[in-house]
C-alpha cells in the first residue's frame, strides 16, 4: 500500500465519529468502501440494518453480533434527520 493511499484511508477514518462499533465498522466495511461512503449519509436503524444485510448478501464477512454493533454505530452516528 502506498503512503498516499494509507494517508487517505487514515484521513477518511478520522471523519467518522468515535463510538462503540467504529473499529468494527472500519474493519468490516473498509475493504470495499471508503469512510466517505457513509459520512453525510443518514438513515433509520431499520434502513441501516437493511443496507448491512445487503452488504452481507454481497459477501461482507459480518456475523450476527458484529452486524448489531455496526448497525448500532451507524444508527447513532448517522441518524435520519
Amino acid at each position: 500500500m502506498t503512503t498516499v493511499l494509507l494517508l487517505a484511508l487514515l484521513s477518511a477514518q478520522d471523519q467518522l465519529p468515535d463510538g462503540k462499533g467504529k473499529s468494527l465498522f472500519i474493519k468490516a466495511c473498509s475493504s470495499c468502501h471508503a469512510a466517505e461512503a457513509v459520512v453525510g449519509t443518514h438513515n433509520t436503524r431499520k434502513g441501516w440494518s437493511r443496507l448491512v444485510d445487503e452488504m452481507i448478501f454481497k459477501g461482507a464477512s459480518v456475523g450476527r453480533r458484529e452486524k448489531k454493533s455496526i448497525v448500532d454505530y451507524l444508527a447513532k452516528s448517522f441518524p435520519m434527520k
